[in-house]
């Protein structure tokens, strides 16, 4: 790449880009949360005026970082990208607003009937009207006074509302959405029962839908709505009530829900918690599963698109030829320190790299196969074949964990490189123990070339993305 040389004031410019605009003229989805907006495809992103917060990665900053690390490209690139008002496009410019203080937590105002918020819930989106009766009764869910939202909401142990969600009531165009200023995100909509056993969904109709398809003996059971993917609502509901134990993940069946399971799960099983399991909608998510029960149109599933290009690598790599034979520890080591793109500084090769980038990672994952297997032998335990081994890998491939930059994946590869050679140096003095410690450090290596094959794809299909949004702005100016 050629140096480009920026001012001081361009940088400065380019930095305080309004994130919500730059984005919307992109193409991406945002919805309201609170004061900020977040993204449809990563809904653990927060995104308020020119600054970005991923609460998965407890990692921010402003426009520059975020285009460099969403889009996955250079500082000058980045840099570029967000200039491109100097070319015809002009976005808009964050202005810091006075410091506003936090408005107190207060409940919309109750309208005096349900006649909006009651159609809305049992005639659009196919509600149980005995189960939407149930939580208004306890004051759960009301019809707000001003704009006829559904109001969904939740107490702490003392019976004190900390938080309320707002669903729009419009059928045209798209409804509001969002939680009230002031919530406490710990105490969102839910429902305690008696056994040990608790549901988990992304939002309250979610949850009501699920009670609609499966309405025998509801109440024994609790029900907690993130309101969102964050897992505060969730740990809040375990911490107040230890005798739950098994837990159900009924997230929405599409990419920011497949990551928030993947999430969960982790944090959960960090806990303790050994009967984790997930239960996914065939459709998007639960009301789109109920209007499809009800004969309604409803919203397929959408797939994890790093899931499906996971899944493609594994297709092609079980119809590459094995050559077991050949696999060396050295052999291993030389194949990883001289990829040339491995060690350099750009972000992501061109597109034009793709099929060596690619055999490279196939190549990589075979010899950790032969090696762990090598491995298994020695210390006199049966290797796992192939196909089992191959499996294996594939399920713990978990697009959460498959976060950060492309050079962020380099690292990761080259570290295991690193830690691979150490333990096979001292495999002599540490004998036949070491044989476990390798073949998990091979398994590891095996998972990090995959993450990195699939990061380079997702980052090729952004280049392409952005080559032809870039051609358009040029045919557009003449």
């Amino acid at each position: 790449m050629s140096y480009i040389y920026f001012t001081e004031e361009q940088k400065e410019r380019a930095n305080h880009v309004d994130l919500v605009d730059f984005l919307t003229k992109h193409g991406e989805k945002l919805f309201s949360s609170g004061r900020e907006k977040r993204l449809a495809s990563d809904r653990s992103i927060t995104i308020r005026g020119n600054e970005w917060y991923d609460h998965a990665d407890n990692e921010g900053g402003q426009a520059v970082s975020f285009v460099r690390r969403f889009y996955n490209l250079e500082y000058p690139d980045a840099v570029t990208m967000l200039l491109d008002g100097e070319q015809g496009q002009a976005y808009q410019t964050y202005r810091q607003s006075k410091q506003e203080t936090p408005k107190p937590f207060q409940l919309p105002e109750k309208s005096e009937d349900m006649h909006r918020v009651s159609a809305y819930l049992t005639k659009t989106r196919c509600l149980d009207r005995g189960i939407v009766s149930a939580f208004v009764e306890t004051g759960m869910l009301y019809e707000d006074a001003k704009y006829h939202n559904a109001v969904f909401v939740g107490f702490d142990s003392n019976g004190t509302a900390r938080h309320a969600h707002k669903r729009g009531t419009c059928t045209k165009g798209a409804a509001y959405k969002g939680n009230v200023e002031g919530c406490d995100p710990r105490y969102s909509f839910h429902f305690t029962g008696q056994s040990d056993t608790i549901y988990v969904f992304e939002a309250p109709i979610d949850m009501l839908s699920f009670l609609t398809l499966y309405p025998k003996n509801w109440q024994q059971h609790s029900y907690v709505c993130l309101c969102g993917v964050a897992e505060h609502a969730l740990l809040q509901m375990l911490k107040e009530h230890p005798d739950i134990q098994n837990v159900c993940l009924c997230l929405d069946h599409d990419a920011a829900g497949i990551e928030a399971t993947g999430r969960l799960e982790e944090i959960l099983r960090g806990q303790s918690y050994a009967e984790v399991f997930s239960l996914k909608p065939q459709h998007k998510d639960w009301n789109e599963e109920l209007k499809a029960a009800r004969g309604r149109e409803a919203l397929p599933a959408e797939e994890h698109s790093q899931l499906l290009l996971c899944a493609a690598f594994f297709k092609n790599l079980s119809q590459r030829e094995e050559r077991n034979g050949q696999a060396s520890v050295q052999s291993l080591l030389d194949r990883g320190w001289k990829a040339a793109w491995l060690t350099a500084g750009l972000k992501l090769p061109a597109s034009d790299l793709r099929e060596e980038v690619t055999g490279w990672c196939q190549e990589m994952v075979l010899q950790c196969l032969a090696l762990a297997q090598k491995e298994f032998l020695l210390a006199g335990l049966s290797a796992p074949d192939n196909g089992q081994w191959l499996t294996e890998l594939q399920k713990k491939y978990l697009p959460h964990q498959n976060r950060g930059s492309w050079e962020d994946k380099k690292k990761e590869i080259r570290k295991q490189l690193g830690a691979i050679k150490q333990q096979a140096d001292k495999m002599g003095e540490i004998g036949n123990q070491g044989h476990p410690q390798l073949v998990e450090s091979y398994r590891q290596l095996a998972l990090d070339c995959v993450r990195l094959q699939v990061k380079a794809e997702l980052g090729w299909h952004k280049q392409a993305e952005l080559l032809r949004i870039r051609n358009s702005v040029m045919q557009s100016m003449g």
